[in-house]
């Protein structure tokens, strides 16, 4: 086959045809592991803010119980 086309379309042809497809793939992969790091950053800062959420209503759900408590106190 690689003599075929390089007869057909001139020498080093096939040889470019292959470098070009070790680019491409190349460059899939790296593009694909670029998405995973971006994916994995975005639910890192997710789980951040989950973390901070639930620990600010932790710290109002307090302060609204030691409210009523103090409330029924008096």
């Amino acid at each position: 086959m690689r003599t075929l086309v390089d007869l057909r379309f001139g020498p080093g042809t096939w040889q470019s045809i292959i470098d070009e497809r070790a680019k491409r793939i190349r460059e899939a992969k790296e593009a694909a592991e670029q998405a995973r790091r971006e994916a994995m950053k975005k639910h890192e800062e997710f789980v951040e803010n989950l973390k901070m959420s639930v620990s600010i209503s932790a710290i109002v759900a307090a302060a609204v119980g030691l409210l009523i408590f103090l409330l029924t106190i008096l």
